[in-house]
């Protein structure tokens, strides 16, 4: 099923990946547990997260675009995400709560539920 977000934190200069982009972000550690026995905790940095509390996504001023940069939304305004959350095409940026849309292992969207 993937994974639940346990902390959300800065990450500090020792912690940060010196990736090249010639712009000067803040950089965030997810801490993610696993969904399903067997599976290993993962520490993962990012660029930006996405988080929302509603019950529809407030992303409603984007629209599909074939620009690579553009965070790639589903119909109902949700962004793509991996199990992991990560959008798609964008490996360090995050999306969670009503602004994702994770799916199942037949490719139905999951419920934006805190359960999930």
């Amino acid at each position: 099923m993937g994974y639940f977000v346990n902390c959300i934190r800065r990450a500090s200069e020792s912690e940060s990946s010196n990736t090249p982009t010639g712009l000067d972000f803040e950089k965030y550690i997810l801490e993610l547990q696993p969904a399903e026995r067997g599976m290993q905790s993962k520490i993962i940095e990012a660029d930006l997260v996405l988080w929302t509390v509603g019950s529809k996504p407030p992303l409603p001023h984007l629209e599909y675009s074939d620009v690579p940069f553009v965070i790639p939304l589903n119909a109902r305004g949700q962004a793509e995400t991996d199990e992991t959350l990560r959008v798609k095409g964008h490996p360090r940026i995050f999306s969670l709560g009503d602004s994702s849309a994770l799916r199942d292992s037949n490719g139905r969207i999951l419920p934006a539920t805190a359960q999930v």
